[in-house]
């Protein structure tokens, strides 16, 4: 789990102070269950979309709890079109409220490679349904970008820029692009360094930043 400036010495929540609560996508891979971790070590409760990974999703559950914080698996079947707003529903019942959302490469609906379009649909829908959550919060959204992919990579730095624009003040939008997977990272393909989650932290705590694209470069000298 992270430590540095943004890990509070104590994670217990005040008396009378709701815990803030986070919904990431993808969670069952290496970078969704990085970012998830991430978020719980600064103090979040965590939503995680898990489907058909019940051994990824019992250490993710237990890495969790020994942070001190609430998870919920959310197993729905993705490829529904109801998928995004069961979803939400589940963190409305579970939680009472939502406070910020991490998209990862991929789809919260469909698995495997994308089109440009399918690329979209599902980050799409998944806000246009949280949206009544996160403008009662405050919250904000984050899309992790692909940069292996350049066309998805456009289309949805244009999506964040238009939710953006759409959704002020109320929700922040925002992106991060790791850099391209180059067959030195997870077996699975993805990046899992500390900076890409660290990246997500800072953004999700800069509250004038909206519409932007921060950048995820590995650190050098490694």
């Amino acid at each position: 789990m992270l430590r540095g400036p943004l890990q509070p010495a104590d994670r217990s929540s005040p008396r009378g102070i709701t815990r803030k609560v986070a919904l990431v996508t993808r969670g069952a891979t290496p970078m969704g269950r990085t970012v998830a971790l991430g978020l719980a070590g600064i103090g979040y409760d965590v939503a995680v979309e898990c489907p058909q990974a019940p051994a990824a999703a019992g250490r993710l559950a237990r890495q969790v709890a020994r942070a001190g914080r609430r998870i919920r698996l959310l197993d729905e079947e993705p490829g529904q079109p109801e998928h995004p707003e069961r979803l939400v529903e589940a963190i409305g019942n579970d939680f009472g409220r939502l406070d910020a959302i991490v998209t990862l490469p991929g789809s919260v609906s469909t698995e495997g490679p994308l089109s440009v379009v399918e690329s979209l649909e599902g980050p799409f829908q998944l806000v246009r349904c949280a949206a009544p959550l996160l403008r009662e919060t405050r919250g904000s959204v984050v899309h992790c970008l692909d940069r292996g992919d350049p066309a998805s990579f456009q289309a949805l730095r244009a999506l964040t820029s238009a939710l953006a624009r759409v959704l002020a003040p109320w929700v922040r939008v925002n992106a991060v692009a790791p850099p391209p997977v180059d067959g030195t990272r997870s077996p699975e393909g993805e990046p899992t360094d500390p900076e890409l989650v660290r990246s997500v932290l800072f953004v999700l705590a800069s509250p004038y930043m909206n519409g932007e694209v921060v950048r995820v470069e590995p650190a050098q000298g490694r």
